[in-house]
Order: C-alpha cells, then sequence, then structure tokens
C-alpha cells in the first residue's frame, strides 16, 4: 500500500471517520495479541526466576523507532481505499449525515489515541522482554513453552465457555419452566377468585329474593405480578483480560524492582 503520501485532513470527512474506526478495530487485535504475549512473558519470567534481573537490565534496553499516530492514520486510509479494506468497511458508515459522522470522528479519535499509545507500551514491553530472554539464551526454549501454554489456556478458555452455555440453556429452561408454574398458579388462583365472587353473587342474590338485609362483603381484589478481538474466539479477545494483564504486569514489575534499603538513624 502507499501510504507514505496520503493527506489524511485532505480526505473527506466519511473517509477519515472510517480510517479512524478501521484503525481503532486494528489497534484493538494488535493490543490484545501484545497483552497476551506479555501475560506469557511474565509468567515466564516468574516460574525461571528471571523477573529481577530483568528489572535490572530493563533500563539498557533502547526503545525501537515506532510509527506516529499520524502514520498510522495515513496506514489506515490506504488500508480503507484497498480491495479488501473498502469490501470491510465501505458500508460501515452509511446513511449517517454530517453532523454524526464530525461526532463519531471526534468520538473515535479519542479511543483511538488511548488505544494507539496502549499498543505502543505494550509491544515495547514484549520487545524488551524478548530481547532479554534472547540475551539468556531462553528465548527458543520460551516460545516452545508458550505456545504449548497458549493451547492449554485457549483449549481451558473454550471448555469454559461451553460450560457457560450449558448452564445459561439450564438457566433459560428452568426460567420458562418458572413462568409456566407462575402462570398456572395465576390461572388457579384467578378460578378460585371467580368461583368465590360467583358464591357471594349468589348469596346476594339469595338475600334478596328473601326478603332478610344482610351486610355483603365483597372481597378484596388480588394482583400477581410479578453485552483485541471480538469474533476471534480467542480466550484473550476482551477489554476485561487486557486490563488484567496490565494489572500483572505492573505489579510483576513493581515486585521486580529491588527495593531501596532505609536510612537508619546514626548511620551515615
Amino acid at each position: 500500500m502507499k501510504w507514505k503520501d496520503v493527506n489524511f485532513a485532505a480526505q473527506d470527512l466519511k473517509t477519515r471517520c472510517t480510517a479512524v474506526l478501521a484503525l481503532k478495530q486494528v489497534l484493538t487485535t494488535l493490543g490484545g495479541k501484545a497483552d497476551a504475549r506479555i501475560d506469557l512473558l511474565v509468567d515466564y519470567l516468574n516460574q525461571q526466576k528471571l523477573g529481577e534481573t530483568f528489572a535490572a537490565q530493563m533500563g539498557e534496553i533502547p526503545e525501537p523507532m515506532q510509527v506516529s499516530y499520524d502514520d498510522a492514520l495515513k496506514l489506515a486510509v490506504a488500508m480503507i481505499q484497498s480491495p479488501m479494506g473498502a469490501a470491510k468497511f465501505d458500508d460501515e458508515l452509511e446513511g449517517c449525515n454530517d453532523s454524526m459522522l464530525k461526532a463519531y470522528l471526534a468520538m473515535y479519535d479519542k479511543g483511538c489515541r488511548r488505544a494507539f499509545d496502549e499498543v505502543i507500551e505494550s509491544r515495547h514491553e514484549v520487545r524488551a522482554m524478548g530481547l532479554f530472554l534472547e540475551k539468556q539464551g531462553k528465548f527458543v526454549e520460551f516460545g516452545k513453552w508458550a505456545d504449548a501454554e497458549t493451547k492449554r489456556r485457549q483449549m481451558v478458555f473454550e471448555q469454559e465457555q461451553a460450560q457457560k452455555r450449558t448452564l445459561a440453556v439450564k438457566e433459560q429452561v428452568a426460567r420458562k419452566e418458572e413462568a409456566q408454574a407462575a402462570a398456572e398458579e395465576r390461572r388457579r388462583l384467578e378460578q378460585e377468585q371467580a368461583a368465590r365472587d360467583m358464591e357471594m353473587a349468589m348469596q346476594y342474590q339469595q338475600q334478596q329474593v328473601g326478603g332478610d338485609p344482610q351486610t355483603v362483603v365483597v372481597d378484596g381484589g388480588h394482583s400477581y405480578g410479578s453485552t483485541w478481538y471480538p469474533g476471534t474466539g480467542a480466550y484473550y479477545a476482551s477489554a476485561a483480560y487486557r486490563g488484567y494483564v496490565r494489572d500483572k504486569r505492573g505489579d510483576a514489575i513493581q515486585k521486580w524492582r529491588p527495593r531501596p534499603t532505609p536510612n537508619r538513624a546514626g548511620h551515615r
């Protein structure tokens, strides 16, 4: 794709909005995969008791040249104008007027910038841990362990999802049965009430015919009442998982870093 000469600001409103939307979806996918890799790397470093060594060497690993957000927008425009991108995104915002598109653009751009920063941070941490393991002669070993562990986690995730689906079906059946039972009970009570009303009406008629004035007690009425990446099926395809990983890696780095020895009174 020829993207370097793309002028994002010169594109029409719908193209800019669609490009930002497409970029956000791509960043969600990239970020989810990077965070899943970090999850594996943190676990492996802990297993190998290499966390503190890594933390001590973090400052020695230079940050790579990163694509800028403006360049990412250019790439996004080139992508949605390609045959594959057009087939996927052309109808995404069909029927939106300029007012709606402006609102969408402002909303998408805010989330997209945040997602871009998160992806850059995650990919840098993946690279830093990978280079560290390579230096330690552990990268190939990590790759084999990670492949097996990813399959294991995916299998566990799919089993949990299957159990949730089975439970949901059972709960749906139970709710339906409860609703049917409640409806039957309601009909029974209504029939009993109708019978009582009929009996009282007949008694009243008999009293009127007999000429014996009595007080008629009317039974009170009754009231019976009572929502990366999306679509992939991957265990790491959710915002909740990514939030968990961010907390996990932050806690791990904090734990691995050496703590300063406190100054004691009387010592120089």
